[in-house]
Formats: C-alpha cells, structure tokens, sequence
C-alpha cells in the first residue's frame, strides 16, 4: 500500500477537513484511482469533481489522469478560478 497527501483548493477545500490526511492505496494506483477514492469518501464532493474540470498536481508537477502514485505523494486538486 502506499499514502497519498491530498489538499483541495477553491471550492473543493470545504471538504478538505472530511478527507483523512492521508489517503492509502494499492501499489500500484494512478491519478484515477484517487479520484475514485476520494468520490467514495464524500458523495457531495464527487458531484463537484464530476462537474467541473480540475487541474491535478502531483508534487508541484501539473499532471494526467493516467499518472501513477508512489508512497508519499501530495495530490493538489485545483478548480477552474473564477472572479474578476
């Protein structure tokens, strides 16, 4: 297994204090399979995620869906930014 650090920004970070700090998934998981999880946690949160379209970071790095996680990663979930 390995633990994953994830924070929300924006509009997601109202649900950041009902996530656990670290999330843990099998070896060897990616990007989706966070997703995956983090929906399962929080069904109010999968609606958002499903509805917008968010930049993903992995350790300061913009990346895909489709990135693997090691053990210690920090995934930073970003929403569109709006305002004037």
């Amino acid at each position: 297994m390995i633990n994953i650090k994830v924070t929300l920004y924006g509009r997601l970070s109202d649900w950041q204090q009902q996530l656990p700090d670290t999330l843990s998934l099998p070896d060897t998981s990616c990007i989706n399979d966070l997703i995956d999880q983090l929906t399962e946690l929080n069904l109010a949160l999968a609606k958002l995620l499903a509805e917008m379209k968010v930049t993903i970071a992995c350790n300061d790095q913009i990346v895909d869906c489709q990135q693997r996680l090691n053990d210690g990663d920090h995934v930073a979930l970003l929403p569109p930014v709006t305002g004037g």
